[in-house]
């Protein structure tokens, strides 16, 4: 394999002279397969919820939790991992992963740090967005009081084109999840849903006035909640690991992530390390309360919600529904 004469003008060509799968193996330090969840050693993460996939001959990083990672070339990983720029994590991979075991020394040279930029312009609601949110309750009106707002189009740069901002246009039920500034592209019905900005420790919802309230991990399972009457915040993601300090001025804090591995694991974690108390929906039911709502409709929520929460908790309810 000889990457000889590669330079950026070449980058559309670059990777059908690289192997791919083994620079990405040296990258993430373990064996990698195409399709099969694992985790991305290039951040803090513990749970195996991202994969490797091929487009157009690219393999690419599938990594909803951060969009800093997420659809990432292996040349761009290169970037990331060893702050430099494209001409250089060329001859990184060249020197270093295709030819020897042994670590390249880098050069003094600085790099300027890569900061991920995303807009939107606003939409106008359409017939899709109402079908979508009404399966789960969740009306116009809900939407636009907790600043999710239809999508016409939205931009984007990468770690490769950092100064080139990409700009989509969609016609669809897109919608943009907006919490202090820091925003989430909501794309439900593609495979790859989210683009966003929030950090680790960007926590949504409106503050209500109550002495209990419940942490989930979406907009839309806390609008859900909202509209049963239960006070809730949501995270930024099951993978992340913010600060919940703020919640130790209720008297009880319940987490409620999805019932697979992954959930129960973020529930576990976020609730032991903050002396909460976690709750799940039970296995062989919809994964979320949000696709519990869209199942079993409003009254069957509300009543597994009841199960779920003791009675000694019903102070936070919000309101009698």
């Amino acid at each position: 394999m000889k990457l000889n004469g590669i330079v950026a003008s070449e980058s559309y060509d670059v990777y059908s002279k690289i192997d791919q799968m083994k620079v990405w193996q040296s990258l993430l330090g373990t064996t990698v397969t195409l399709n099969a969840r694992m985790v991305n050693t290039l951040r803090h993460d513990t749970k195996p919820g991202c994969w490797l996939y091929e487009h157009d001959n690219v393999i690419l990083l599938a990594d909803f939790a951060d969009a800093r990672f997420h659809g990432i070339t292996c040349v761009t990983a290169v970037m990331i991992k060893y702050h430099c720029d494209y001409t250089r994590a060329l001859e990184i991979i060249k020197q270093d992963f295709s030819y020897t075991n042994q670590k390249l020394a880098l050069s003094n040279k600085s790099t300027k740090e890569f900061n991920f930029q995303l807009s939107f312009n606003k939409g106008s609601w359409n017939q899709r967005h109402k079908d979508y949110w009404s399966e789960y309750g969740i009306s116009k009106s809900q939407l636009e009081l907790e600043n999710c707002y239809a999508v016409s189009s939205y931009c984007f740069n990468t770690h490769s084109c950092p100064d080139f901002l990409q700009k989509v246009k969609v016609y669809d039920e897109t919608t943009a999840i907006v919490v202090d500034s820091k925003i989430k592209i909501y794309k439900p019905n593609t495979h790859f849903k989210f683009l966003s900005n929030f950090t680790e420790n960007t926590i949504g919802g409106t503050n209500k006035i109550t002495d209990t309230v419940i942490i989930t991990k979406s907009a839309k399972d806390y609008m859900v909640l909202d509209n049963l009457g239960y006070s809730s915040r949501f995270i930024h993601s099951e993978t992340s690991n913010p600060d919940l300090t703020r919640f130790m001025e209720y008297n009880r804090v319940y987490v409620l992530m999805d019932n697979d591995t992954t959930g129960l694991n973020a529930c576990k974690r976020l609730s032991s390390n903050n002396h909460f108390i976690g709750i799940s929906i039970p296995e062989g039911f919809p994964k979320d309360i949000s696709d519990f709502y869209k199942t079993y409709g409003h009254t069957e929520t509300r009543h597994l919600i009841r199960q779920l929460i003791p009675k000694s908790s019903s102070q936070f309810l919000l309101s009698t529904i």
